[in-house]
C-alpha cells in the first residue's frame, strides 16, 4: 500500500536534506536520537498534574499514557457516530494500523474505531470543522493503491510540555465502507521524554577548562585554557542544563566530522591527571554530546550546536564547525 506522509514529516525532509539514521541504544549507553522535534503551537491540551522538580522515565510514561487517552476522548465525531470494538467490517484491513507512528520507543498510543452513517467526505468536513480542544490542525496524510480503498488522514498537534512530553497527536484515519457508511480510526500518539539522570553533572572542584576543536582527529584550532571561575562555572553550567539524547530513528543534518573537546580540570595548573569530566560535542549532524565523568562514559546528551556557539562567546572566538 503506497503511504503518503504527512506535511509535517515532509517539513521535516526538506529542512534535512542529508540524512543520517541513529537507532536506539539506550540500554547500552550508545547513540541514540528523537523522532521529531517539539511542537510550538500556542494551544495546549494537558490534564492537570502534579509536576515534581525532577521528573522520572516512568513518571513522563505515565503522564504519557493518561494525556493520550485524554486527546482521544477530545475527538469529535457526528452524533450518529458508533464505536467499534474493533476495526470496522468492510474496509479490506485499511484501518488495522495507525496511518503513521513516531519512529521512538518511548510513544504511547492509544486508539479506537467508529462507523458512521455518512460519506467520508462529510465525515471530514465535520471532523475539520469541530477541531478538539486546543488541538491545531496541523498535517494531513493517508494511504491508498493497491487495490485497497483510499485512505484520508488528517491531524491535530498540541503544544509539547517541556522535560515531560514532546510530541502529542491526535490522527483520525477515515475510509469508505463495502456498504457505503465510513469507518473511523483515531490515533492518539504520545511522545515521553526521557530525562537526563540527576547524577549526569559535571563534578564540582574543576578549576580548569581546555578547548579543542577538531576535525577528523586533528586540532583545528585551541587549545584555549579557561581558569577564571566565573568563567569555568558558566561552561559547566552549559553542560549541566543539555538534554538527554532520546530514543529512536530520524532524520539529520550532515555531519562534517567536527568536535568540540570540553576538559574539565581540577587543577589551575597543567599536569598529569586525568580530567574530572569531558566532553566531545558534535556541532553538526544529530548535534550528540558525549560526556565521561571520571573516566567513565554517560548516556549521550543532545544540543551540540549550541555548546558550539555558546562557548564561541564565553571564550571570545568563534569556533569552527564547517557550517555556514
Amino acid at each position: 500500500m503506497e503511504r503518503v506522509l504527512t506535511r509535517w514529516w515532509q517539513r521535516a525532509a526538506r529542512r534535512w536534506p542529508v540524512v543520517a539514521l541513529l537507532t536506539a541504544l539506550a540500554a547500552t549507553g550508545g547513540a541514540v536520537a528523537q523522532a521529531a522535534s517539539s511542537p510550538t503551537h500556542p494551544a495546549a491540551h494537558h490534564p492537570a498534574a502534579h509536576h515534581p522538580a525532577v521528573r522520572t522515565a516512568q513518571a513522563n510514561e505515565e503522564a504519557a499514557t493518561n494525556d493520550a487517552a485524554s486527546l482521544l476522548a477530545s475527538l469529535n465525531l457526528p452524533s450518529d457516530a458508533v464505536r467499534q470494538a474493533t476495526e470496522p467490517a468492510g474496509d479490506d484491513g485499511t484501518l488495522a494500523q495507525p496511518v503513521s507512528a513516531p519512529a521512538t520507543p518511548n510513544a504511547v498510543d492509544d486508539h479506537a474505531w467508529w462507523v458512521v452513517p455518512a460519506t467520508t467526505s462529510q465525515v471530514l468536513q465535520y471532523v475539520k470543522s469541530h477541531p478538539p480542544a486546543g488541538g491545531a490542525s496541523d498535517f494531513s496524510g493517508g494511504s491508498g493503491g493497491g487495490g485497497k480503498p483510499t485512505v484520508t488522514a488528517p491531524g491535530f498537534q498540541w503544544k509539547a510540555i517541556p522535560g515531560e512530553l514532546s510530541i502529542r497527536s491526535l490522527i483520525v484515519a477515515v475510509v469508505r465502507l463495502q456498504d457505503g457508511s465510513t469507518g473511523v480510526r483515531a490515533d492518539s500518539e504520545v511522545v515521553w521524554l526521557t530525562p537526563r539522570p540527576p547524577s549526569e553533572r559535571i563534578p564540582r572542584g574543576a578549576r580548569r577548562v581546555v578547548v579543542t576543536d577538531t576535525r577528523g582527529g586533528e586540532v583545528v584550532q585551541g587549545p584555549f585554557t579557561v581558569t577564571s571561575r566565573a568563567t569555568v562555572a558558566r561552561i559547566a553550567s552549559l553542560l549541566n542544563g543539555l538534554p538527554a539524547l532520546q530514543p529512536g530513528t530520524y532524520s539529520c543534518p550532515a555531519d562534517f566530522g567536527w568536535r568540540i573537546r570540553v576538559a574539565f580540570y581540577r587543577s589551575r595548573t597543567v599536569s598529569t591527571t586525568p580530567p574530572l569530566a569531558l566532553a566531545l560535542a558534535a556541532p553538526s549532524g544529530c548535534g550528540v554530546v558525549q560526556l565521561r565523568l571520571n573516566g567513565r562514559r554517560q548516556p549521550p546528551l543532545a544540543d551540540g550546536s549550541e555548546v558550539s556557539n555558546r562557548l564561541s562567546r564565553l571564550l571570545g572566538v568563534r569556533l569552527d564547525s564547517g557550517l555556514p
